[in-house]
């Protein structure tokens, strides 16, 4: 599934994938941030090496 790189794998919940988001992310596609974690604007993650890259640091 598309996760926006914010994920490593998806689950299957109620019959549909859902991402099993991480970096302070969720919805079903890890689109939105965590409560708490609105200090950036949502984009999404790289896979760009640090400190070019990386998951929205």
């Amino acid at each position: 599934c598309k996760c926006n790189l914010h994920a490593g794998q998806c689950s299957l919940r109620d019959g549909t994938l859902q991402c099993d988001c991480e970096h302070n992310t969720t919805g079903q596609d890890c689109s939105a941030c965590e409560r708490g974690f609105k200090a950036k604007s949502w984009k999404p993650g790289s896979y760009l090496p640090t400190p070019n890259g990386s998951p929205n640091i």
